[in-house]
């Protein structure tokens, strides 16, 4: 059983009365990666996400479709893996950094006369 966006690619290669090796020459996109979309391969590895809705316009249009409804089927038929949250680091700025130093080094000065002058 085709998934939704195999379906809706087999449709526009019907009606257009196309092969996947005459899809392919038209769009220069690879043989198995139709075939992929169309779910005649189960094998195969599809190309990363910008890739693939890229091929998919070019296809879309090749076959008259709407590439919109397309791009729908690609969401239903392979949904995005959700992604990683980012996590932002907050850094300090350069100045609050050589301040705290400073003050540090104060203090560890201040406590170094302090044990000097109690021995003193």
């Amino acid at each position: 059983m085709h998934s939704p966006l195999g379906q809706l690619l087999q449709q526009g290669l019907a009606s257009r009365g196309l092969t996947v090796e005459v899809l392919s020459d038209r769009t220069k996109i690879p043989k198995s990666n139709i075939q992929l979309l169309l779910g005649e391969d189960d094998g195969g590895i599809l190309p990363a996400r910008t890739y693939l809705r890229g091929h998919l316009t070019v296809i879309a249009k090749e076959l008259g479709l709407s590439v919109p409804e397309v791009l729908a089927a690609l969401e239903v038929s392979h949904p995005a893996p959700p992604q990683k949250e980012l996590i932002v680091e907050r850094r300090l700025p350069a100045v609050t950094i050589a301040v705290a130093a400073g003050l540090g080094g104060i203090a560890i000065l201040a406590v170094v006369i302090a044990f000097a002058s109690a021995l003193g």
